[in-house]
């Protein structure tokens, strides 16, 4: 069974947190400029490999140590402890990866069922996901979670945030028509026990 999440609130839905309206357009434009001087690059799983197709999109990587990235940093910072603190309460280190900007085009660019978790990246706690893309700018891409037996659809939002426990299920269905952008960005802690 799969349904649509309702996202008029940024409370508490299915254990995730979901902010509608966390960037503005003016926002989105500087997260794609900064991204424009980069190169993208294939994606991989966390192994370094992808030989069986599991997943198909383009990745950049904006560090934090770009000057012009601090306040992009600093934003999901905010969302993270909001969301953690009104939900988990994970014991929190921080952001120890780059963000990731990603790319699925309409030749089926996308993510197969995987957990954010698990081999180099097990200390993993909150995975951050940004919709870069107008939802009538492309077809598929849908951003599915998996609850118990059923599969819920996040709302394909421009500027729209959903944080969730990295060990959650999720995937991204297959591009279609145009492409989907969005960032990806986790935040991390000692081991869960």
């Amino acid at each position: 069974m799969s349904f649509l999440i309702e996202h008029k609130t940024n409370k508490n839905i299915g254990g995730w947190y979901f902010e509608p309206e966390a960037f503005s357009e003016e926002e989105i434009e500087k997260i794609h400029q900064l991204a424009d001087t980069l190169d993208f690059q294939k994606a991989v799983l966390a192994s370094g490999t992808n030989s069986d197709g599991y997943r198909k999109s383009e990745v950049k990587w904006l560090s934090s140590q770009t000057k012009d990235a601090h306040w992009l940093y600093h934003k999901f910072a905010q969302l993270s402890m909001k969301a953690n603190d009104e939900l988990w309460q994970f014991d929190l280190t921080g952001m120890l990866e780059n963000i990731q900007y990603g790319i699925y085009r309409s030749d089926g660019g996308h993510y197969d069922w995987h957990m954010d978790v698990g081999g180099s990246v097990q200390k993993r706690k909150i995975s951050i996901v940004l919709q870069l893309s107008d939802p009538k700018e492309y077809e598929g891409g849908e951003l599915e979670m998996f609850v118990s037996k059923d599969v819920q659809k996040i709302p394909k939002k421009k500027g729209a945030v959903i944080l969730f426990p990295s060990y959650c299920m999720h995937r991204v269905t297959p591009v279609t028509k145009g492409e989907r952008r969005s960032i990806v960005l986790w935040v991390s802690g000692p081991a869960l026990r």
